[in-house]
């Protein structure tokens, strides 16, 4: 994983800091695509920074007679926000905001995805700093006096002294709902930086203080009274605009096309803002009946686009690597593309940018935005607890946590739905880009299309309004009413369908064998796990005696789950987040990868 590193060591810390930040750099992923870079160490201080090799370490790292900046990440807006120079690089505009405000104010305003640390020699205090949404994983630690930041969690195992304890209640999220909640991370005492969060060392009393610098409080709600058309077409022109913004920065890029609506708005905004993507990809599984599509799209534009197979029955060892790599952040089954992208990186002129749609599903409403009291079912049905806790009081210690999380945000599900499914769950793919060298940007996130949706009434973003509809409708007609047939299903609203949905519900409810028969002629593929050499390597994990897992789950219970699924009964999810949390275990005990 990339990111940065370092530590400002304590008063008992007796190793020099820069021997201690290289042996984290060593300790870390570093594939031909990343290096290194951006080192810098002094008498108690050393940093340094693991990023993609085609863009400039010289914009990670500034001093001066005051401060120390390493940055990571990109910040969209920098031209504007550093006129009449519009090229100053983001380390350099930090420290100089810094200097001329004294505060953070500033930072509510930036826009982009991005962590730093800011050294100020003058005072002696440390800042660790992340973005609006806290996309860039920035970890964290108090040890031997000091402190310690790093990208990714590899990078604490080559401390000295360091001993790490998985964290029992990290293991019960990851094992109830598929990844972390909050800031939690897998170490006991590791601690992933919150978003909108600058944390404070002062390294002369050893103190730790923490200042948020923007609250989603801070948008004034849209009045219920307004007119919708206005602004369904008002979010479409901000949607063009950060696609445009994040266009313009260097960096040949693709568009990345999946099944939902988001990836193909994202086209749509890409046309309009006629810096179209250098390329497009389609990830395609046997049977997809939508693949051409994203070709002939691309076709009549003129960009170029490749199909990448993805086999389901080969995912499994692969990915299994993925538990070091990436660090268990979610389970095997969720990582397709870890496999795949290779034939990216073997292209003549490779990708350096990928386009995401993270964070559509706020803009369509989806299931991750509910009401207060439709908490306990979000927990139940749309995050699997109830099928993946594997005992009464596995899923009370998790139902209570999330309750708990969800008070912190004020319940409010639109603040959840970022810190919680796009931070700790959609970033896996920010983070795997990365390991490949590859920057991610989402449009969709750009900050005034984000205050804007936040801003308007609960009930417009729920499906039964179709907000997405209205803002697509209004902003790409061409992709919507002038289409051929075969083609307009790329971005046609699903109002139809979700009016024949309802209406087949509603019989379904009243004669339940239909149900059945309805959904008789989608016949489910067999287990990836069930086939070889999956089944032979699943096997030797969970029918060892001394399973990794053994200290938190009880093996009986999984061995059950594993002879049911082998009877016939689809144990997936199970199965999988076993072998994920099996297999890091390992890992982290064996400092390398797994297998």
């Amino acid at each position: 994983m990339t990111g940065l590193f370092g530590l400002i060591a304590g008063a008992h810390f007796d190793r020099s800091p820069a021997t201690c930040v290289v042996a984290m750099l060593d300790h870390s992923a570093i594939t031909p695509a990343l290096a290194p870079s951006a080192f810098l160490h002094e008498d108690a201080i050393a940093g340094g920074w693991l990023g993609p090799t085609w863009q400039a370490s010289r914009d990670r790292l500034w001093q001066d007679a005051q401060a120390i900046v390493w940055f990571d990440g990109e910040l969209y807006d920098a031209g504007h926000l550093a006129q009449p120079h519009s090229s100053i690089a983001p380390a350099r505009l930090l420290a100089q905001c810094y200097q001329q405000t004294g505060n953070w104010v500033f930072l509510g305003r930036w826009d982009g995805c991005f962590s730093a640390v800011l050294y100020d020699r003058t005072c002696q205090q440390l800042h660790l700093i992340t973005d609006r949404y806290g996309l860039r994983p920035l970890h964290w630690m108090q040890h031997r006096g000091g402190l310690v930041w790093s990208g990714n969690l590899k990078g604490f195992l080559a401390l000295p002294d360091f001993v790490p304890q998985v964290d029992q209640d990290s293991v019960e999220d990851f094992l109830g709902m598929r990844y972390l909640m909050g800031n939690r991370t897998w170490f006991r005492g590791v601690e992933c930086l919150s978003a909108a969060t600058v944390l404070t060392w002062d390294a002369r009393w050893a103190t730790l203080t923490r200042d948020r610098y923007w609250d989603w409080k801070a948008i004034d709600p849209v009045p219920a009274t307004s007119n919708l058309q206005e602004l369904a077409r008002e979010a479409g022109q901000r949607l063009i605009q950060g696609m445009c913004q994040q266009a313009q920065l260097p960096g040949r890029s693709m568009l990345t096309f999946s099944a939902g609506l988001d990836s193909r708005a994202l086209f749509a905004a890409a046309i309009h803002s006629q810096q179209p993507p250098h390329q497009t990809i389609t990830f395609e599984k046997p049977g997809d009946r939508e693949a051409t599509i994203p070709r002939r799209l691309s076709r009549q534009h003129g960009i170029s686009h490749q199909t990448i197979p993805v086999h389901p029955a080969q995912w499994v060892i692969p990915q299994a690597l993925a538990t070091w790599d990436l660090e268990a952040i979610v389970p095997l089954n969720q990582l397709i593309f870890y496999p795949t992208l290779n034939p990216l990186l073997a292209q003549d002129q490779p990708p350096q940018v990928n386009f995401h749609g993270a964070a559509g599903d706020g803009l369509a409403g989806g299931n991750f935005l509910f009401a207060p009291d439709y908490q306990t079912q979000f927990l139940n049905r749309h995050l699997w607890l109830d099928q993946l806790a594997r005992s009464p009081e596995h899923h009370r210690r998790v139902s209570d946590r999330f309750r708990h999380y969800y008070q912190q945000q004020e319940q409010q599900s639109y603040p959840i739905y970022i810190d919680h499914r796009i931070r700790r769950f959609s970033a896996k793919d920010f983070n795997l880009y990365r390991l490949y060298g590859i920057e991610t940007r989402c449009p969709l996130l750009h900050n005034p299309l984000q205050e804007l949706l936040y801003a308007l009434p609960p009930a417009w973003r729920s499906r039964r309004q179709y907000f997405y509809a209205w803002m697509l409708l209004e902003t790409f007609p061409e992709y919507y009413r002038h289409l051929p047939p075969d083609l307009q299903s790329i971005a046609r609203p699903e109002r139809l369908r979700a009016k024949v949905d309802r209406f087949l519900g509603k019989l379904e409810r009243r004669m339940p064998p239909l149900k059945a028969l309805r959904h008789r002629s989608t016949p489910s593929l067999p287990s990836p796990l069930l086939q070889e050499p999956n089944l032979n390597f699943c096997r030797r994990l969970l029918d060892a005696k001394a399973p990794a897992f053994a200290q938190f789950v009880d093996p009986a219970v999984v061995r059950a789950d594993w002879e049911a699924h082998q009877r016939g009964d689809r144990n997936d999810p199970r199965i999988y987040d076993i072998l994920t949390l099996d297999l890091w275990l390992q890992a982290i005990d064996r400092r390398q990868p797994p297998i």
